[in-house]
């Protein structure tokens, strides 16, 4: 049993010592674009909130932020701000994993979260781990159409096999979750 519990302290912080750096940018600073922004239109009212006049209307902000463009993949070009090389499913010498995602409806002064989390893992010597916390990275949102970048590098000895998640969160509420994979090693190693 003890044996056990140091396996699995070693992993989550093999897990943790992955890192990740990410990006962040507007819109008119990526050059991507998104599509129209949908106006929202309601009755208009009074700082009491009683309406104001019969058929006019104020504009409203969006309910909630949504992700509207996500790439997922293991390279990423910094030249174009774009994910180069799109995939979900990795191999343990992956070097990194790479989100690029663009969310609109963001508050003013939100926070935005990148967090990967290994849902279930095989160990190096057989040993299957469940839920473990891994790198994060939370980044002030410049407006409200933003894309972010979050890169999460490996471990010095590679990525475990299993399923991973990565969450992307606004104000500590999970809008996306992507689910990906790290596949078992073999000898040819990653494909293209």
């Amino acid at each position: 049993m003890r044996k056990l519990g140091s396996v699995l302290l070693l992993c989550a912080v093999v897990l943790l010592v992955g890192s990740c750096t990410v990006k962040v940018g507007t819109k008119a600073q990526t050059g991507e674009t998104t599509g129209p922004k949908p106006e929202a239109k309601g009755p208009a009212t009074t700082a009491a909130g009683a309406p104001e006049k019969p058929g006019s209307t104020v504009e409203t902000s969006e309910a909630s932020p949504k992700v509207v463009v996500l790439k997922v993949g293991d390279e990423y070009d910094e030249q174009t701000g774009t994910v180069s090389h799109q995939t979900r499913t990795f191999h343990p010498e992956s070097p990194e994993m790479h989100i690029a995602a663009g969310i609109k409806g963001v508050p003013s002064g939100a926070k935005i979260k990148g967090s990967l989390r290994a849902i279930e893992i095989t160990g190096r010597d057989g040993t299957v781990m469940r839920d473990i916390a891994g790198p994060s990275e939370e980044l002030d949102a410049p407006a409200a159409e933003t894309t972010v970048h979050f890169k999460f590098t490996a471990p010095t000895a590679g990525w475990l096999p299993g399923s991973y998640a990565i969450d992307l969160a606004v104000n500590g509420e999970v809008i996306e979750t992507i689910d990906v994979t790290v596949a078992e090693a073999t000898e040819a190693g990653p494909s293209s």
